[in-house]
C-alpha cells in the first residue's frame, strides 16, 4: 500500500465502551473500519482492554478530523478524550489500514499504567500522556509486522 506523505495528522484518543463487544462485534468494527479507511488513506491501531479503546489514527488531516467527529457521535463510544492531534512527517502503522488488538488483562503497561482510563494517561494537562499513549501503540509494532 503506498500513501502519499503530504499534510499527515496523527490523532490518539481514550474511550469507554457503552456496551460489551463480543469479538464478532470488533470483527465487524474491523472489516468496516478497513474498508472505509483504505478509501480515505486512513490507517491506524486500535487497542481495546475489557471496556476501554485507545486508538491512533493518521492520515490527511481533513480525512483524520471527519473520522474523528464520527468516533465523538458514535454510540459505542463514551468518555472520548482526545491524548494528542499533531502534524507528522511519516506515518507509524503505514501498512496497516485498521489493525485491531486486544490486550491480556494482566498485560504490564508502561509507566505502571493499569488501563487505557488511568488519570495519570489522560489527566488533563498532563504533558507526558501523549508520549505514554505513543509508547503503549508503537509497542505493537513488531507485532503487527507478522501478524
Amino acid at each position: 500500500m503506498i500513501w502519499q506523505n503530504t499534510n499527515l495528522t496523527q490523532l490518539i484518543y481514550v474511550s469507554a465502551q457503552t456496551s460489551k463487544n463480543s469479538a464478532m462485534d470488533l470483527i465487524d468494527i474491523q472489516e468496516v473500519a478497513s474498508k472505509n479507511n483504505k478509501l480515505n488513506s486512513v490507517t491506524g491501531l486500535l487497542l481495546y482492554k475489557e471496556e476501554t479503546f485507545m486508538q491512533l489514527i493518521e492520515g490527511p488531516s481533513e480525512e483524520v478530523r471527519s473520522l474523528f467527529n464520527k468516533i465523538e457521535t458514535d454510540h459505542r463510544h463514551k468518555n472520548i478524550v482526545k491524548i494528542i492531534e499533531e502534524p507528522i512527517a511519516k506515518r507509524s502503522f503505514k501498512n496497516w489500514s485498521m489493525a485491531v488488538r486486544e490486550l491480556p488483562k494482566n498485560i504490564q503497561l508502561p509507566h505502571g499504567i493499569a488501563d487505557f482510563s488511568d488519570p495519570n494517561l489522560i489527566e488533563a494537562g498532563n504533558d507526558s500522556r501523549g508520549l505514554i499513549a505513543v509508547d503503549i501503540l508503537n509497542g505493537f509494532k513488531n507485532d503487527l509486522a507478522y501478524a
